[in-house]
């Protein structure tokens, strides 16, 4: 009598890497909830990790090794093949990932734009009274925010979407900061995933025109290892095209640039609203002083082929303008 043959191998279940705190959980489970949707029966698995970023909250992401600190632990596992992928806010990934990761999906883009919280009341930072504190750790917001409103002190704030809200007397019981402040800045994106309603008394949504968004604002990225065919399969059904043209545009500018996602740099590429104007997109793209004082500008407008082409030309003309000396004196800031 011949033996049984042995049961099937199965696939072990993907694993999902991403970091500890409550947004970085809401968007690595949307992840995983797109995948048993695209993959019924497919179950994946989770790796949560603490970041550099999470763990040095005293100085400026600058001072302790600037790019990548929010991700190279995650993308560290999944080099080492301890997880399949790490799900990424955008804005933080590095224009040049690890060698042999790749970004494998970008799920459809949320709301991009930036959020004013003051416990207060405040429609813009224009309203903010002189000798208001800003807390923020971007360079981007503080000095758009100094451009609106030169009387602003702007002051070191970090951590997560529910400190910093504490931080300016708008956060739940728990939610308490070591910094006191009369404003923050945080993404409109973030809070709506965490349920914060940006009707809420204390919010004010900031316009492209007066706060424009990092590159990749509002987006998730899903890495991978390039060679994993498996892994990017699964996950290629993630992906929407338009968020991913758009995103690997505002990179490209800002790669171009010589910039990275600490820098005062920012870039929307986005539909253009106007009628009429059926597949046209608009690329914005801003450098600016730490101060806000200077700030060079560009824009294009194209079809969504053109895109990196507008991103590349909208670069130069940057760099034509003295982009690179105006980022060289914020690095050294």
């Amino acid at each position: 009598m011949n033996p049984a043959p042995p049961p099937p191998r199965l696939a072990p279940p993907p694993v999902l890497a991403s970091r500890r705190s409550p947004l970085a959980r809401v968007q690595t489970e949307a992840v995983a909830a797109a995948l048993r949707e695209a993959w019924p029966g497919l179950e994946p698995a989770f790796l949560w990790q603490r970041s550099t970023g999470d763990r040095v909250l005293d100085r400026p992401l600058a001072d302790v090794g600037g790019k990548g600190l929010f991700v190279k632990e995650l993308d560290a596992a999944v080099c080492s093949g301890a997880a399949a992928a790490a799900v990424h806010s955008l804005k933080d990934v590095p224009t040049r990932l690890a060698p042999g990761l790749v970004i494998a999906a970008t799920p459809r883009r949320a709301p991009v734009e930036d959020v004013l919280l003051c416990g207060a009341g405040a429609a813009g930072f224009s309203a903010l009274p002189a000798g208001a504190t800003l807390g923020t750790s971007s360079p981007r917001r503080a000095a758009q925010a100094l451009r609106a409103n030169p009387r602003l002190r702007v002051v070191l704030l970090r951590g997560n979407v529910g400190s910093r809200r504490a931080a300016v007397g708008l956060g739940e019981p728990g939610d308490g900061s070591p910094t006191r402040c009369d404003a923050t800045v945080l993404a409109r994106a973030g809070l709506e995933r965490l349920g914060v309603s940006v009707e809420a008394p204390g919010h004010a949504v900031l316009p492209p025109e007066e706060s424009l968004p990092a590159a990749g604002q509002g987006a998730v990225a899903v890495v991978c290892r390039e060679d994993d065919a498996a892994t990017r399969e699964r996950l290629a059904p993630l992906d929407d095209p338009p968020t991913a043209a758009a995103v690997a545009a505002e990179r490209a500018l800002v790669h171009r640039l010589g910039a990275d996602c600490h820098s005062p740099v920012a870039v929307l590429a986005a539909p253009e609203a106007a009628p009429g104007s059926p597949g046209r997109w608009r690329l914005r793209a801003r450098v600016l002083s730490t101060d806000g004082r200077r700030c060079l500008a560009a824009e294009r407008t194209c079809d969504a082929g053109r895109l990196m082409a507008a991103a590349e030309d909208a670069a130069a003309e940057l760099l034509g303008a003295g982009a690179a000396a105006l980022l060289a004196e914020a690095a050294s800031a």
